[in-house]
């Protein structure tokens, strides 16, 4: 970076209180100046859009946010893993989700992520969010059965609604389901018939969180 770049972000930066001198020293004969961050932390705050979104999150998690239990997201392996073989390929889409929890609930949610293939996770005091369909997550294989909307291996992991029957096939289908697990807990499931039904349905969960759909 040129000098005079460098000259002109520090006087910036100083103009706008984020800097200030910590120590001089003598240099080649001239006076060099050290600079620190004047503060411990920098918050920025932005604007709503015009748009008239709503800034809050879901009642669904906030039903997950019980203060007894710890909040886990479980997340497929990306090796090949399971009965199926298959692989997690999901984890951006739960990186965006993990990052807007804790954008919104801050230090009220211990949010632990998790591998499905991790020998140490225990579901037994933790609510959880399952991300993937049961061909790449063995948690979400494992709550199956207690879905509503269930995936049917026999059929390419299509979507079977337990209340109509009827059969839900194209890759873009997904599911956004709260259910109780066997331990007592609640489990959130957001997946899909393919990966594009998992992104469906990431979709569709944060259009309900930011009211703009």
């Amino acid at each position: 970076m040129g000098e005079q770049l460098v000259y002109y972000h520090i006087a910036r930066m100083r103009k706008a209180g984020l800097i200030e001198e910590a120590s001089f020293e003598r240099r080649r004969g001239a006076v060099a100046a050290r600079y620190k961050l004047s503060a411990d932390g920098v918050a920025i705050f932005f604007r709503k859009k015009a748009s008239g979104s709503v800034a809050v999150l879901s009642p669904i998690l906030d039903s997950l946010l019980s203060e007894e239990k710890s909040l886990m997201m479980v997340l497929g392996s990306p090796e090949p893993h399971g009965p199926f073989r298959g692989r997690g390929r999901d984890h951006y889409l739960a990186a965006r989700l993990a990052y807007a929890i804790g954008a919104f609930y801050g230090s009220r949610v211990k949010l632990k992520v998790v591998l499905d293939t991790d020998p140490r996770l225990d579901l037994s005091s933790a609510n959880l969010i399952a991300v993937g369909g049961p061909a790449a997550n063995m948690v979400t294989a494992r709550l199956n059965d207690e879905l509503p909307v269930r995936f049917d291996p026999k059929r390419g992991f299509s979507l079977v609604s337990r209340c109509s029957g009827k059969v839900y096939s194209d890759d873009n289908c997904g599911v956004v389901e709260l259910v109780e697990t066997p331990e007592g807990n609640l489990a959130l499931v957001l997946a899909g018939v393919h990966l594009p039904g998992t992104k469906a349905a990431f979709h569709g969960f944060v259009q309900a969180r930011t009211g703009a759909g």
